[in-house]
Protein backbone atom coordinates (compact mmCIF):
# COMPACT_ATOMS: atom_id res chain seq x y z
CA UNK A 1 0.00 0.00 0.00
CA UNK A 2 1.31 3.40 -0.95
CA UNK A 3 1.30 6.11 1.69
CA UNK A 4 2.93 9.52 1.35
CA UNK A 5 3.04 11.99 4.22
CA UNK A 6 3.48 15.74 3.94
CA UNK A 7 3.52 18.25 6.80
CA UNK A 8 -0.30 18.45 6.70
CA UNK A 9 -1.50 15.44 4.72
CA UNK A 10 -1.59 11.69 4.40
CA UNK A 11 -1.93 10.55 0.79
CA UNK A 12 -2.77 6.85 0.58
CA UNK A 13 -4.29 4.14 -1.56
CA UNK A 14 -8.07 3.91 -1.37
CA UNK A 15 -9.60 1.10 0.72
CA UNK A 16 -13.06 -0.55 0.70
CA UNK A 17 -13.87 1.17 4.00
CA UNK A 18 -13.60 4.54 2.17
CA UNK A 19 -16.88 4.05 0.30
CA UNK A 20 -18.73 6.87 2.12
CA UNK A 21 -15.84 9.27 1.46
CA UNK A 22 -15.72 8.33 -2.22
CA UNK A 23 -19.44 8.83 -2.62
CA UNK A 24 -19.41 12.16 -0.76
CA UNK A 25 -16.62 13.45 -3.01
CA UNK A 26 -17.73 12.10 -6.39
CA UNK A 27 -21.45 12.71 -5.97
CA UNK A 28 -20.88 16.37 -5.06
CA UNK A 29 -22.20 18.52 -7.89
CA UNK A 30 -19.85 21.40 -7.06
CA UNK A 31 -16.79 19.12 -7.20
CA UNK A 32 -17.84 17.60 -10.50
CA UNK A 33 -19.01 20.77 -12.26
CA UNK A 34 -16.00 20.77 -14.61
CA UNK A 35 -15.98 16.98 -15.14
CA UNK A 36 -19.61 15.91 -14.96
CA UNK A 37 -18.80 12.63 -16.73
CA UNK A 38 -16.94 11.49 -13.59
CA UNK A 39 -19.81 12.20 -11.20
CA UNK A 40 -21.34 9.26 -9.32
CA UNK A 41 -25.10 9.55 -8.98
CA UNK A 42 -25.85 6.52 -6.77
CA UNK A 43 -24.20 4.63 -3.92
CA UNK A 44 -23.90 1.60 -6.18
CA UNK A 45 -22.17 3.62 -8.89
CA UNK A 46 -19.74 4.95 -6.27
CA UNK A 47 -19.10 1.45 -4.94
CA UNK A 48 -18.33 0.19 -8.45
CA UNK A 49 -15.93 3.06 -9.24
CA UNK A 50 -14.16 2.73 -5.89
CA UNK A 51 -13.77 -1.02 -6.40
CA UNK A 52 -12.23 -0.39 -9.82
CA UNK A 53 -9.73 1.99 -8.22
CA UNK A 54 -8.89 -0.58 -5.53
CA UNK A 55 -8.55 -3.38 -8.08
CA UNK A 56 -6.09 -1.24 -10.08
CA UNK A 57 -3.69 -1.24 -7.09
CA UNK A 58 -2.95 -4.93 -7.77
CA UNK A 59 -2.40 -4.59 -11.51
CA UNK A 60 1.06 -5.23 -12.84
CA UNK A 61 2.20 -2.99 -14.23
CA UNK A 62 0.13 -0.54 -12.25
CA UNK A 63 -1.26 2.18 -14.50
CA UNK A 64 -3.73 3.89 -12.14
CA UNK A 65 -2.43 5.68 -9.06
CA UNK A 66 -5.38 7.30 -7.30
CA UNK A 67 -5.13 8.23 -3.64
CA UNK A 68 -7.35 9.37 -0.80
CA UNK A 69 -6.16 12.53 0.97
CA UNK A 70 -6.55 13.01 4.70
CA UNK A 71 -5.49 15.71 7.13
CA UNK A 72 -2.51 14.39 9.02
CA UNK A 73 -3.52 15.80 12.41
CA UNK A 74 -7.12 14.60 12.45
CA UNK A 75 -7.30 11.87 9.73
CA UNK A 76 -10.27 13.77 8.27
CA UNK A 77 -10.89 12.85 4.63
CA UNK A 78 -10.51 15.84 2.28
CA UNK A 79 -10.21 14.58 -1.28
CA UNK A 80 -8.63 12.53 -4.05
CA UNK A 81 -5.47 12.99 -6.08
CA UNK A 82 -3.83 10.77 -8.61
CA UNK A 83 -2.89 9.91 -12.14
CA UNK A 84 -3.11 7.33 -14.89
CA UNK A 85 -0.08 6.36 -16.92
CA UNK A 86 0.01 6.04 -20.67
CA UNK A 87 2.87 5.04 -22.93
CA UNK A 88 3.24 7.50 -25.82
CA UNK A 89 6.02 6.90 -28.36
CA UNK A 90 7.98 4.91 -25.79
CA UNK A 91 7.66 7.61 -23.09
CA UNK A 92 5.57 7.10 -19.95
CA UNK A 93 3.14 9.95 -19.29
CA UNK A 94 1.20 10.54 -16.08
CA UNK A 95 -2.17 12.25 -16.54
CA UNK A 96 -2.79 14.01 -13.20
CA UNK A 97 -6.01 15.10 -11.50
CA UNK A 98 -7.43 16.00 -8.07
CA UNK A 99 -10.68 16.76 -6.29
CA UNK A 100 -11.18 18.30 -2.87
CA UNK A 101 -14.33 18.59 -0.82
CA UNK A 102 -15.59 22.19 -1.04
CA UNK A 103 -14.82 22.99 2.59
CA UNK A 104 -11.16 22.05 2.08
CA UNK A 105 -10.56 24.02 -1.10
CA UNK A 106 -8.38 27.12 -1.03
CA UNK A 107 -5.95 25.97 1.67
CA UNK A 108 -3.16 24.71 -0.60
CA UNK A 109 -3.80 21.02 0.08
CA UNK A 110 -3.95 19.96 -3.58
CA UNK A 111 -0.70 21.76 -4.42
CA UNK A 112 0.97 20.23 -1.35
CA UNK A 113 -0.18 16.74 -2.31
CA UNK A 114 0.74 17.16 -5.97
CA UNK A 115 4.21 18.50 -5.07
CA UNK A 116 4.75 15.46 -2.81
CA UNK A 117 3.82 13.04 -5.60
CA UNK A 118 5.98 14.60 -8.32
CA UNK A 119 9.32 13.13 -7.11
CA UNK A 120 7.76 9.67 -6.78
CA UNK A 121 6.18 9.93 -10.21
CA UNK A 122 9.52 10.71 -11.82
CA UNK A 123 11.90 8.68 -9.64
CA UNK A 124 9.89 5.63 -8.51
CA UNK A 125 7.03 5.15 -10.94
CA UNK A 126 8.90 5.87 -14.18
CA UNK A 127 6.87 8.82 -15.42
CA UNK A 128 8.76 11.09 -17.84
CA UNK A 129 6.03 13.67 -18.52
CA UNK A 130 3.26 14.83 -16.17
CA UNK A 131 0.22 16.09 -18.01
CA UNK A 132 -2.77 17.88 -16.49
CA UNK A 133 -5.60 19.98 -17.77
CA UNK A 134 -8.55 21.97 -16.59
CA UNK A 135 -11.51 23.93 -17.79
CA UNK A 136 -10.41 27.47 -18.61
CA UNK A 137 -12.80 28.74 -15.91
CA UNK A 138 -11.14 26.56 -13.24
CA UNK A 139 -8.57 29.11 -12.09
CA UNK A 140 -7.86 27.22 -8.85
CA UNK A 141 -6.64 24.12 -10.73
CA UNK A 142 -4.62 26.26 -13.09
CA UNK A 143 -2.89 27.89 -10.09
CA UNK A 144 -2.08 24.43 -8.66
CA UNK A 145 -0.46 23.36 -11.92
CA UNK A 146 1.58 26.56 -12.09
CA UNK A 147 2.61 26.28 -8.42
CA UNK A 148 3.95 22.80 -9.11
CA UNK A 149 6.16 23.99 -11.96
CA UNK A 150 3.97 22.96 -14.87
CA UNK A 151 3.96 24.98 -18.07
CA UNK A 152 1.02 25.77 -20.32
CA UNK A 153 1.47 23.82 -23.55
CA UNK A 154 -1.92 24.12 -25.23
CA UNK A 155 -5.16 26.05 -24.96
CA UNK A 156 -8.36 24.76 -26.51
CA UNK A 157 -11.70 26.56 -26.69
CA UNK A 158 -12.57 25.85 -23.07
CA UNK A 159 -9.59 23.84 -21.76
CA UNK A 160 -6.00 24.42 -20.74
CA UNK A 161 -3.29 21.75 -20.90
CA UNK A 162 -0.16 21.90 -18.74
CA UNK A 163 2.93 19.66 -18.65
CA UNK A 164 6.01 19.07 -16.57
CA UNK A 165 8.84 17.02 -18.04
CA UNK A 166 11.28 15.19 -15.80
CA UNK A 167 14.28 17.06 -17.23
CA UNK A 168 12.59 20.41 -16.54
CA UNK A 169 11.70 19.31 -13.00
CA UNK A 170 15.32 18.36 -12.34
CA UNK A 171 16.31 21.92 -13.27
CA UNK A 172 13.74 23.69 -11.05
Amino acid sequence: MIEVKTPRLIIRDWQPSDHAHWHRLFSNTQNMRFVEHLQCHTLEESRKHLQGTIDAIQESPRIKYFFAMQLRDTSEFIGNIGFMTELKAGVLWGNMGWFLLPEHQGYGYAAEAFAALIPRMFEEWGVAVIDAGCNIANKASECIMQACGMKLVQQYDDRLNYQLKKEDWLNL
